[in-house]
């Protein structure tokens, strides 16, 4: 994607390669997973007592969303106020945008009917 390794500088990285690994199986694989759990489970039924594994499967992917992004601006947070403005407005918008999906999503494992799918705890 041309971004430049100066940018990775307060971080644990040399290049981008491991944090795509992390990303792609932690965003496109943790999100792909529970969607299919949940068609999965609307599609038999949802027999008998909710098992919460299922929530805290989809709680984990939520926590990991949200402390991907937590993480990322505050490891990239100075690197990126050295950018030019549009560079700055591409990062500052994929973490306002990134950070409300996260939030919703958390929000949405907290909801009654999640957790009453998935067998959350209640309360």
């Amino acid at each position: 994607m041309g971004f430049d390794t100066a940018w990775l500088r307060n971080t644990p990285f040399t290049d981008y390669v491991l944090p795509g690994v992390v990303l792609g199986i932690l965003g496109v694989g943790g999100a792909a997973l529970t969607a299919l759990l949940v068609r999965a489970l609307r599609a038999h039924g949802r027999r008998g007592a909710p098992s919460s594994w299922q929530w805290y499967f989809a709680l984990i992917v939520a926590l990991g969303h949200f402390g991907w992004i937590a993480g990322e601006i505050a490891l990239m947070w100075d690197p990126v106020a050295g950018l030019s403005s549009s560079q700055k407005a591409f990062f500052y918008g994929f973490w306002w945008s990134f950070g409300l999906l996260s939030t919703a999503n958390l929000l949405l494992v907290f909801s009654p009917s999640t957790r009453r799918i998935l067998g959350g705890p209640t309360g």
